[in-house]
């Protein structure tokens, strides 16, 4: 099976709403937000809470509705020193789940070109 490419945050909105999630941590930590940019490879999350870069956690989500998908990964760079972009974070997904990678290829075949 190939991977699929990146799907930028602008194509991503094309194709459907951002995603609302959840974001989970050590320590209790965690932020509602959503997904905004997706890869089988990586996540942007938009969220006002910014996890230092190096923190891991999880991404929960339902897409479609009643099919929950959880994400786990390092966080590997947020936008505290870019304060005029929309805040959030990026996370490097670990392990990719079946579901999660078959949404990429979902987005994927709704994208022109």
């Amino acid at each position: 099976m190939s991977v699929p490419r990146r799907i930028g945050r602008m194509q991503l909105r094309r194709v459907l709403n951002p995603i609302p999630a959840t974001f989970h941590a050590a320590g209790g930590v965690r932020a509602e937000g959503e997904l905004w940019d997706i890869s089988v490879h990586g996540l942007f999350f938009a969220t006002s809470l910014l996890p230092p870069t190096g923190t891991y956690g999880s991404v929960v989500f339902e897409f479609p509705p009643g099919t929950v998908i959880e994400v786990r990964g390092e966080v590997r760079w947020n936008t505290a020193e870019t304060p005029e972009t929309s805040p959030g974070f990026g996370m490097e997904i670990e392990s990719v789940p079946r579901a999660y990678q078959e949404l990429c290829e979902q987005l994927l075949k709704k994208l022109p070109g």
